[in-house]
């Protein structure tokens, strides 16, 4: 309870060091019936306001939730410094549903910050629930939020035609002379030469002796040759 009060002499108060707080009550409707809900709200010293959230519920006869409640949502700092003697105060029309004989109003509050709250009153609206009222003008745009993560990376695209051959490039510099190899055995030479001319001159030998054995062959040939003539011519006379 505190001093400061929207109307009367006091107003309900939620601490500021207390992070969590709420007012609730239940109130009597009739199903089809028009509401007006209304609530003054402000703060006390130079802290900012926490957030308000605001509950209006509708049960059934069996205690239960039905569909048909509001939800207002005041955002921190919003709310005036009573000490100035302003107030932020709210007022907002609803239809009760049908199968509801209970609305449950419940303020409350999850952060550090003071709270001052006066005249909450859910009223039956005489005249019903008046045209919607003329949007009003766009508000400023915030800021920009953080962001995203960056997406996955698509598919690989078709590879590009190949391009035009370059030109062919300037020859490159001659490398260095490669390191003298190591010198020939001289003697293996002289020998692999003086087996040649050995085997030639046995080669010319052979090719002297077959000719010479051949000439004896033929000589010997001729004597015989000889013999037999003689030998008929003998043979010729005794007959």
């Amino acid at each position: 309870m505190n001093t400061f009060a929207h109307s009367g002499r006091y107003s309900a108060q939620f601490f500021s060091n207390q992070p969590y707080a709420f007012l609730g009550q239940i109130v009597p409707v009739v199903s089809g019936q028009s509401l007006i809900f209304i609530v003054s709200l402000g703060r006390i010293g130079n802290n900012s306001s926490p957030q308000v959230t605001i509950q209006i519920l509708f049960v059934n006869s069996e205690g239960e939730e039905i569909e048909g409640g509001q939800e207002i949502i005041i955002a921190s700092g919003n709310l005036p410094n009573v000490s100035f003697n302003t107030w932020n105060e709210i007022y907002r029309t609803i239809e009760t549903p049908a199968e509801a004989v209970n609305a449950v109003v419940v303020i409350s509050k999850t952060t550090f910050g003071s709270v001052l709250i006066d005249d909450v009153s859910l009223i039956e609206s005489a005249g019903g629930i008046g045209p919607t009222g003329p949007t009003g003008a766009t508000g400023a745009t915030g800021p920009t939020g953080v962001t995203g993560a960056t997406g996955e990376a698509g598919a690989t695209g078709v590879t590009g035609a190949t391009g035009v051959t370059g030109s062919t490039g300037s020859t490159g510099v001659t490398g260095p002379t490669g390191a003298t190899g190591a010198t020939g055995n001289r003697r293996n030479w002289t020998n692999r030469i003086n087996r040649i001319n050995w085997a030639n001159w046995c080669n010319r030998s052979n090719r002297i002796n077959r000719s010479n054995r051949s000439n004896r062959i033929n000589r010997s040939n001729g004597s015989n040759r000889t013999n037999r003539f003689n030998r008929g011519k003998s043979t010729a006379v005794l007959q």
